[in-house]
């Protein structure tokens, strides 16, 4: 009689690299959206655009803690420069780069 536990390692170790690999392109996919929406709004009337209003809704759930975080300690109100986007780029960054390793 064979041993199952080594099928059972590989099957769970598939469906982990499975799920890693699904968050780590949703996470992508999240931050070309970001960037997008920084392009285009450059560009596009943010009232006007059903683009921009798209990739808003996509990626102020993303951007807004990161917001009321630097109201908070008051970090860089005054500055014209939203650094929330930022510190969230740099987030999602930083957690896209860890997912393979898992």
């Amino acid at each position: 009689m064979t041993n199952p536990e080594p099928e059972v390692s590989v099957c769970l170790t598939t469906i982990l690299y499975i799920i890693a690999k699904t968050v780590q392109i949703a996470l992508m996919a999240l931050l070309h959206a970001l960037f997008l929406r920084t392009i285009l709004s450059f560009f596009l009337d943010p009232e006007e655009s059903t683009l921009l209003f798209f990739l808003a809704l996509l990626t102020e759930p993303i951007i807004f803690p990161m917001r009321v975080l630097f109201d908070h300690f008051r970090i860089a109100q005054d500055s014209p420069i939203d650094f929330a986007y930022f510190a969230s780029y740099f987030l999602l960054t930083f957690t896209v780069g860890l997912l393979p390793t898992i």
